[in-house]
This record gives structure tokens, sequence and C-alpha cells, in this order.
């Protein structure tokens, strides 16, 4: 079907939210980011503050090239819901791109220090911060993680790949 020529609520009958995120996701991991956008737009009608639905929005308009946009929906969440994960990822690598360092980095410590933070997420953010040049902050990133999961040999080999790449 052609999806533009489909209205809301033949997208997204009545007010199915789960089945909208889904039908998105499903699209957007098989390339059709179009066809995503098409869905969450159509849902953002009926619920324009819906934290999920908006972080889905930014990573779409991201990945269509629309930066600004992506950042002004990841804010538009923050905004209402501070604690909601993805929008401050989202808006954590929005930070990296446009390089604001400084300002991915605080966000980098809020989410980090989150216990519901995946691992690979603190690490992966460590990693930019290496790619950035700023080794004490990522060493700090891991260190602060290290302390809540002091028994985490993978962090404390990471920690050490930092000290070694630290500029003499």
């Amino acid at each position: 079907a052609d999806m533009a020529a489909l209205t809301a609520n033949e997208i997204v009958p009545g007010d199915d939210l789960s089945k909208a995120i889904l039908l998105a996701n499903d699209h957007m991991a098989t390339g059709e980011v179009a066809e995503a956008k098409t869905i969450i737009d159509a849902a953002l009608q009926a619920h324009p503050d819906h934290p999920i639905l908006r972080a889905l929005a930014g990573r779409i308009a991201v990945i269509l090239g629309d930066s600004p946009a992506g950042r002004a929906h990841y804010e538009h969440v923050l905004k209402s819901a501070p604690d909601f994960t993805p929008a401050l990822v989202g808006l954590i690598y929005q930070d990296l791109v446009d390089g604001k360092i400084e300002a991915a980095v605080e966000r980098m410590r809020v989410a980090s220090g989150r216990p519901g933070t995946p691992l690979a997420l603190v690490i992966e953010f460590a990693d930019a911060l290496v790619n950035a040049g700023q080794f004490a902050e990522a060493e700090t990133l891991l260190r602060a993680r290290l302390a809540q999961q002091p028994d985490n040999v993978g962090l404390l080999d990471r920690i050490l790949l930092v000290q070694f790449r630290l500029p003499e």
C-alpha cells in the first residue's frame, strides 16, 4: 500500500500505539524509514507528547538527515520526561555529531549514572569520548560505572585501554 495515501486511522487504527511503534520499528529494521516516518507522524497527530513516539520521530529525523528536527524531538521529550533514556541517548549522539562535546559529556554522566543504562551504552559513550580525544572524561565515565559494578573485568579492561591511549 502507498503509505502516503493512507489516512492516520488506516495506518494506526483507533488508539493502538503499541501497534504503531512496533510497525514503525519493523519498517526501520528493513530500511523503510520513510514508511516508519509516515506511521509515527500519524500517531503523533493523536498523541503529540508521547515520549516513545517523539523519540522515534527524533531517530527517524536524524536518519533522514534532518538533525535539527531530531534534536527538537529529543528536547521535547526531555522537557516533560527528563528520565526518558532513549531521548537522552539520542540527544547525546546528536551533541556528538554537532561537535557539542561538553553538552554530550554532561548528558553522558547523567545517563551513565542511571542503573537502567546498559553497560554496552556506557562503553559506547566512553569510546565516543576517546575518539573525540576526551580520554580523562572517558576514564571518569567508566570508573563511575565500575563503582556500581566493581567485579566487572570488562570495565577494568576498558579503563586500561583508555589509559593506554592517554597522551603522554
